[in-house]
C-alpha cells in the first residue's frame, strides 16, 4: 500500500509534434509500438555510483522549484514568479536523506527534471522482483528503465530517437524516490543529522 502519492511534473511540455490531431495520434502510436518490446520482466538496471549507494538512508524532505518566471503573458508583457524563485532553479528537485551509517544528512540535487514520484517501497514490487533475478548495481542509488512507469509515460522516457532513458532511484526501507532528468544528479553532505534520545512511546 502506498503511503505517499506519486508526484510528477513535466519539464518540457508534452505537446504534439504537429498541429494535426490525427498525425499526432499516429506519431504517438508509432512511438508506443517502438517501445512495446518492454515487458514487466524486461527491467534493466544501470549503475549510479554515489558515496551512499550502499548506506541505509531514510527519506526526510523534498523541495521542487520550477524556477522563474513561472508564466509569461505575451500580450500583457508580464511575467509571474514566486518571490523566492530564481532563474537558476530550472526545474530543480532537492531531496534530503539521513544516512544511518554516517549520522549525516545528504542532499540529492536533480536539475532540469522532467518527472518525479515518491512511492512506498511496496509500490515498486516489479523492480524488487527484477532485482532478485538480476541484482541491481547497488542497494540504495541506481538507475532503471523498462519498468511499468516507462511504458505508462513513454514520452517522458524518450531520449534520442527510439532510445529509452534511465530514471534515477534513491531506495530506502520505506520510501523510494524516482526522478527522470536531463542531467546527472549531484550529492552533497549537509552535515550531521539531529540526534535525540528516543523513548518507547515516541515510536
Amino acid at each position: 500500500m502506498e503511503t505517499a502519492l506519486a508526484a510528477g511534473t513535466a519539464y518540457e511540455p508534452l505537446q504534439p509534434f504537429c498541429n494535426d490531431d490525427q498525425m499526432w495520434r499516429n506519431q504517438r502510436d508509432q512511438l508506443s509500438r517502438t517501445m512495446s518490446h518492454q515487458t514487466p520482466t524486461s527491467v534493466e538496471f544501470g549503475p549510479w555510483p554515489t558515496d551512499v549507494d550502499m548506506d541505509e538512508l531514510w527519506f526526510g524532505k523534498l523541495n521542487f522549484d520550477v524556477g522563474a518566471p513561472l508564466v509569461t503573458l505575451i500580450e500583457a508583457s508580464t511575467s509571474y514568479s514566486l518571490p523566492l524563485s530564481s532563474p537558476d532553479h530550472n526545474h530543480r528537485l532537492e531531496a534530503d536523506f539521513v544516512s544511518i551509517e554516517r549520522g549525516s544528512v545528504f542532499r540529492f540535487t536533480f536539475e532540469e527534471v522532467i518527472a518525479f514520484r515518491v512511492l512506498d517501497e511496496n509500490g515498486l514490487l516489479e523492480l524488487w522482483d527484477a532485482s532478485s533475478a538480476s541484482p541491481r548495481p547497488a542497494k540504495t542509488t541506481f538507475r532503471a528503465r523498462g519498468h511499468a512507469w516507462t511504458r505508462e509515460s513513454f514520452l517522458v522516457f524518450m531520449a534520442q530517437g527510439s532510445e529509452t532513458r534511465f530514471s534515477y532511484f534513491v531506495a530506502t526501507e520505506e520510501h523510494c524516490l524516482e526522478v527522470v532528468c536531463h542531467k546527472e544528479p549531484k550529492l552533497t553532505d549537509m552535515g550531521p543529522a539531529r540526534v535525540t534520545t528516543a523513548r518507547l512511546n515516541d515510536r
